[in-house]
């Protein structure tokens, strides 16, 4: 569907069709009321777009982009990512493993003996 460009005089028609004829007015209403509070309008959504939207957008696009590389590199070096991920769960395992041989203080246990004192 191709684009129709509007000329001034069809918009205000156009807006009279809408608003109605007694609301309308003359050309000098459209020009004087109407065209300048949708240049503020557009200027809200402008400095909107600007302090908000556009840093936001950036910064999950930055996100996005750090990931797909870090994924790269993880992809052509597995090596690194495979040592780390069992340290990881070899560390969880050896501290769990404390915690059932050696008891927490009272105050650290969340059991009997340490509910007391929270």
């Amino acid at each position: 569907m191709a684009t129709k460009n509007t000329s001034p005089g069809q918009i205000f028609q156009k807006s009279k069709n809408i608003i109605g004829e007694k609301m309308a007015g003359t050309k000098k209403w459209y020009v004087g009321r109407v065209k300048p509070a949708g240049i503020k309008a557009g200027g809200k959504l402008a400095r909107h777009y600007k302090r908000y939207v556009r840093p936001t957008t950036k910064i999950v696009r930055g996100v996005g982009r750090f990931a797909r590389g870090t994924l790269k590199v993880a992809a052509r070096f597995p090596g690194p990512g495979l040592a780390a991920t069992g340290l990881y769960y070899a560390g969880k395992h050896i501290i769990k493993k404390g915690e059932k041989t050696v008891k927490r203080s009272a105050f650290k246990q969340y059991d009997k003996k340490g509910r007391w004192m929270l």
